[in-house]
């Protein structure tokens, strides 16, 4: 993938997304599409759908941890402060959906920032499908992604909903968990 646009443009999230029966979670630095896929979520909370949401703490107790993922994005178009707004308001448009509709989305906060994206789709069922995304800054061209499902790699989608647990663990819950 290029960029983030290619998430939009050159994938099938949004089916992906509304295929989801029971949960999806989602690990993202900033999570930057969410705003691209906000009806889509908002669609699976109305159906009572668990979400799990991790992305980056960009609380100012936490702030040597993400200037340290800013100064490794450095050839992002955004600035720091661009960055840091959008995140932030990201977060605060999960909060919201998250108090429209109780006990759906669960949203906690990692302090180390981690460069890639995985998210999985109804980990425990037959129609299960996970997304792994490199994320290379700088000079890269391009951004590896890998999708599996239940059918095309059961093993590996195993590992990464080990590796989202894994996450989930160590990340700070969010208020009001």
């Amino acid at each position: 993938m290029d960029s983030r646009s290619d998430i939009v443009d050159n994938t099938k999230f949004r089916e992906e997304i509304r295929g989801t029966r029971v949960s999806f979670d989602l690990f993202a630095n900033t999570f930057g599409s969410f705003r691209d896929y906000y009806t889509d979520f908002e669609d699976l909370v109305r159906r009572k759908i668990q979400l799990r949401f991790v992305h980056t703490d960009f609380s100012d107790e936490n702030r040597p941890n993400w200037e340290a993922f800013n100064n490794a994005t450095e050839a992002l178009t955004a600035t720091r402060e661009e960055t840091l707004y959008n995140a932030r308001n990201i977060r605060e448009l999960i909060l919201a959906l998250r108090q429209r509709y109780p006990g759906t989305i669960k949203l906690r906060l990692n302090q180390k920032p981690i460069f890639y994206t995985l998210w999985i789709r109804d980990p425990s069922l037959p129609s299960a499908l996970a997304h792994l995304g490199i994320t290379y800054y700088g000079q890269k061209s391009t951004w590896p992604a890998f999708r599996m499902s239940r059918r095309t790699g059961a093993e590996q989608l195993a590992s990464l909903h080990e590796q989202f647990e894994l996450i989930w663990s160590n990340a700070k819950p969010e208020n009001h968990e």
